[in-house]
């Protein structure tokens, strides 16, 4: 108990009963919340731990997941890479010397034969 001893006015004992006047100061402190029980703090603490241990969990499955799509990237890639690879060694390749044809003059009379040509 304080040791303020609280006395009503004379002019206010009516309009408030057993109500002591309260100056402005003490009206404008906060009202404190009360105190939590020991049994309150271990449920707040269960609470908070098992919030903790399910966003590391949730943190855990998506960097796993991130995890297996790189890894199907990188085979896809590497499955490009080997398609690539063996369309290039089935390619058909040109011819090793270059085929040019020689200008051939047109002669009246002769016929001239249309698979003549020259390699150099």
């Amino acid at each position: 108990m304080s040791t303020n001893i609280r006395v009503t006015r004379q002019s206010n004992k009516d309009a408030h009963p057993g109500m002591p006047d309260i100056d402005e100061q003490v009206l404008s402190r906060p009202v404190p919340k009360p105190r939590r029980t020991k049994a309150q703090i271990a449920a707040d603490n269960a609470a908070a731990a098992a919030k903790k241990l399910a966003k590391a969990e949730a943190v855990k499955s998506n960097e796993e997941k991130k995890t297996r799509l790189v890894n199907s990237i990188a085979v896809l890639e590497n499955e490009m890479d080997d398609d690539e690879q063996q369309a290039e060694k089935e390619a058909a390749r040109p011819p090793a010397k270059k085929m040019v044809m020689a200008p051939q003059p047109v002669s009246k009379g002769k016929e001239t034969h249309l698979f003549k040509h020259m390699y150099y």
